[in-house]
C-alpha cells in the first residue's frame, strides 16, 4: 500500500509539472477545467489514502491490524496508483506513451501491483467475506 501510494504521489507530481508547462490551444493544459477536475480528484484520493495507510501502520505497530484492513489498504492504494498513472499518461498525450518519459515507465511497471501479493479481486474477496460475519468491524469501531 505505502509503495503504491508513494508511486501515485510521484506520478501526480510529474503530471502536475507537465500540465503546468504544456500549452494547448494557446494556454497551459493546467488551465483546462477537465485537467483541474481530474487532478483535484486524484490529489484528494491520494491524500485520503495516505491517511488510511498511516492509520494502518499505527494499528500494525499496536498489533491490531486485521487482514480485512490490510486488504482494504492494498486494494485501494494499488487502484488509486493505477488511476493516477493512467491519468498521467493521458494528460501527457503522445509523450506519455514514450518510454523516455518517466510516466510511461511508471505506468508499465505499476501494472503488476494490482496482481502481486493478491489481486484486486482477491482483496475484495477478503474484505467481502468478513462483512457478513460477526467479526465485522469498521474503521470507526
Amino acid at each position: 500500500g505505502a509503495g503504491s501510494i508513494a508511486s501515485a504521489r510521484a506520478a501526480f507530481n510529474l503530471t502536475r509539472e507537465y500540465v503546468m508547462e504544456r500549452k494547448v490551444f494557446g494556454k497551459p493544459l493546467c488551465k483546462m477545467q477537465n485537467t483541474e477536475f481530474k487532478m483535484a480528484e486524484m490529489d484528494t484520493e491520494i491524500d485520503i489514502m495516505q491517511v488510511y495507510i498511516d492509520h494502518c501502520v499505527e494499528l500494525h505497530n499496536q498489533g491490531k491490524l486485521t487482514p480485512n484492513m490490510g486488504a482494504k489498504c492494498k486494494l485501494q492504494a494499488t487502484e488509486i496508483e493505477w488511476r493516477m498513472l493512467d491519468l498521467g499518461v493521458q494528460l501527457h498525450g503522445g509523450a506519455g506513451y514514450m518510454m523516455e518519459y518517466p510516466i510511461s515507465y511508471m505506468f508499465t511497471s505499476a501494472r503488476i501491483n494490482r496482481i502481486l501479493a493478491g489481486s484486486s479481486e482477491i482483496m475484495k474477496y477478503i474484505i467481502g467475506r468478513e462483512i457478513f460475519t460477526d467479526k465485522y468491524s469498521s474503521i470507526f469501531d
